[in-house]
């Protein structure tokens, strides 16, 4: 048998502050480890491969953005010519100015001021697999893998409010049957079963609950200002994209004189299956802070209360192949053969 362990630790003691850092530079972290472990189970017949990886790291940053000023805040604004002009605060606008950060950086103008705040961002990462290897007779082999893959980041937005997970999963399944059917004929069989998922998760921890864009959806959606980032969770909100494919190929080999013929099948079956809800929570553009305040929105991006998230893509791929390798000279060796595909569409399902 054979073990193989690794470890391997990265910190931030090489590490410089940058110029938004604070005083202190953020903490870098970064842990990566595994092993492998393999050898026969039965002599010269059954055989085992495991190993695993793993991966943690934690890197602190200084997320700068903008918000509106002090004075924005009671509805003061730059006039055009000097000076400063009162701008009404609309009623309905009010709970989401509240919630905007209080500056804590310079003042470029136009009602606006800089705000920088730490943030943690994580990864978190696991990868596993397992092999098994069978000698069934003289003629005959079979393997059976399974492959498991999760990795999961905390990542920020341009407020402290609004932070997302970006998770992925994958998993593959896989078989293999080999025999030698005579000294001139090999058959390769497999099955294999795949699994894919990648998400999003957004989160909306604001001070007290404010009002959502769309009746029913959990949370508020995004606003749109000019000269400022967009506040709010990610649209993709809740996003969830899973891929299901089931395949089986056959391969066959015959050597004939100076002929090595060549023949397979495969066939697989695809499921897509997407939860978007992009746009569903809305979205509104104001071209300025003065229009953001006096609740003048310029247009609203956004998805009925009952509009459709889920969809489903099937298809099916079916394709043939044989060829011949003809060694015509030393130097000279001639391949023909013909290949066939067929493939059904995707077809949006809906949600059934």
């Amino acid at each position: 048998a054979t073990v193989n362990a690794l470890k391997s630790k990265v910190s931030d003691a090489l590490d410089a502050r940058n110029y938004y850092d604070p005083v202190e530079k953020p903490d870098f972290r970064r842990n990566q480890f595994g092993f492998t472990l393999g050898g026969p189970v039965r002599r010269d017949r059954t055989f085992f491969f495991v190993g695993y990886e793993g991966l943690r790291e934690s890197l602190g940053r200084t997320i700068s953005t903008v918000v509106p000023n002090e004075a924005a805040r009671s509805g003061v604004l730059p006039a055009p010519g000097g000076g400063t002009v009162v701008v009404p605060v609309a009623p309905n606008v009010r709970p989401y100015l509240d919630e905007f950060p209080l500056p804590n950086g310079e003042e470029p103008g136009g009602g606006l001021a800089a705000y920088r705040f730490p943030f943690t961002q994580t990864i978190d990462q696991d990868y596993f697999q397992v092999r098994l290897d069978q000698t069934l007779s003289g003629h005959d082999q079979l393997f059976l893998r399974y492959t498991h893959d999760r990795a999961e980041q905390y990542l920020p937005t341009d407020f402290p409010q609004f932070p997302r997970t970006f998770a992925s999963r994958n998993q593959f399944a896989t078989a293999e049957y080999r025999r030698v059917f005579s000294a001139r004929t090999l058959g390769t069989f497999r099955l294999g079963y795949s699994r894919t998922r990648i998400g999003q998760e957004v989160e909306a921890n604001t001070s007290q609950p404010l009002p959502p864009f769309v009746p029913g959806r959990e949370s508020l959606g995004a606003i749109d200002i000019g000269g400022v980032p967009r506040f709010g969770p990610q649209v993709s909100a809740d996003v969830s994209i899973r891929q299901d494919v089931f395949a089986f190929n056959g391969d066959f080999l015959h050597t004939r004189g100076r002929h090595t013929l060549k023949a397979g099948v495969l066939v697989e079956r695809y499921q897509s299956n997407e939860t978007n809800p992009t746009f569903s929570r809305g979205i509104h553009s104001f071209a300025n802070i003065e229009s953001f305040l006096r609740g003048r929105s310029l247009r609203f991006i956004g998805l009925t209360p009952d509009g459709d998230l889920e969809r489903a893509w099937p298809h099916t791929l079916l394709g043939l192949y044989v060829q011949d390798e003809v060694s015509l000279t030393e130097r000279l060796t001639l391949n023909a053969g013909l290949r066939y595909e067929y493939a059904t569409l995707p077809r949006d399902e809906g949600n059934r």
